[in-house]
């Protein structure tokens, strides 16, 4: 279960100190690149199914088919595979269409320099990451920034009470929570540089005009 939320160049140091006072641990500070992998049809994206890899890595995240789970809080809740077999299965046996890993290409790619805290609360660990990224597509580029606490449910039963204590936390840290979705890297990175892949998003529902118009919010407020 994963929340995200905006970080402001400016806010940083004050977010830092508060999270150091409240007894989060500061774990690492690390940099990695991600690249992002779909067909030229837009077969995985278009379902919310995200193929990338990290270290040379395969990685998958995909939303949970026929999830119980009621989320007004405008969290995420994915499952996550990172061995390679494991995700050559899933992507075999997709309903409506199969994808093999030779059928996929870059479609965008971002290097991160991530902070990384740890946080306890309610018996349950939590990861509190800040992420500064450049986001590439071909030869344009450009940055963002974005933080992400996340929560590991064990169980599905589980998700509405990490849904709660993230919304806890992030209210103990002073982050103001939104009711609107805070777009993650990839989707700022697709709305900036690769606006066909963008619009299939939309399409297929898994972007919203909402979240469009927060983009262009976003890009609005860093030309100003």
């Amino acid at each position: 279960v994963e929340k995200k939320f905006e970080v402001g160049s400016s806010e940083l140091e004050t977010l830092e100190k508060r999270l150091l006072e409240v007894g989060a641990q500061f774990e690492s500070e690390e940099s990695f690149e991600d690249v992002y992998f779909d067909t030229s049809s837009i077969t995985l994206m278009s379902k919310d199914i995200w193929l990338r890899q990290r270290r040379g890595e395969w990685e998958l995240k995909f939303l949970p088919a026929k999830s119980g789970v009621n989320n007004n809080l405008n969290s995420s809740v994915y499952q996550e595979l990172s061995e390679k077999q494991s995700i050559v299965s899933f992507l075999a046996n997709m309903q409506s269409s199969t994808v093999a890993l030779e059928d996929v290409k870059p479609v965008i790619k971002i290097e991160s320099l991530r902070k990384k805290y740890t946080f306890f609360y309610g018996r349950r660990k939590f990861s509190f990451d800040i992420d500064f990224a450049k986001l590439t597509s071909g030869s344009e580029t450009s940055l963002y920034s974005v933080g992400e606490l996340e929560a590991i449910a064990g169980h599905e039963n589980e998700v509405p009470i990490c849904q709660m204590q993230i919304e806890e936390i992030l209210d103990t840290v002073g982050i103001q929570s939104t009711k609107s979705k805070v777009p993650g890297k990839v989707i700022v990175a697709l709305w900036r540089h690769n606006r066909r892949v963008f619009d299939s998003l939309l399409s297929s529902g898994v972007c919203s005009k909402a979240q469009a118009a927060t983009l262009a919010s976003i890009d609005d407020e860093l030309t100003n």
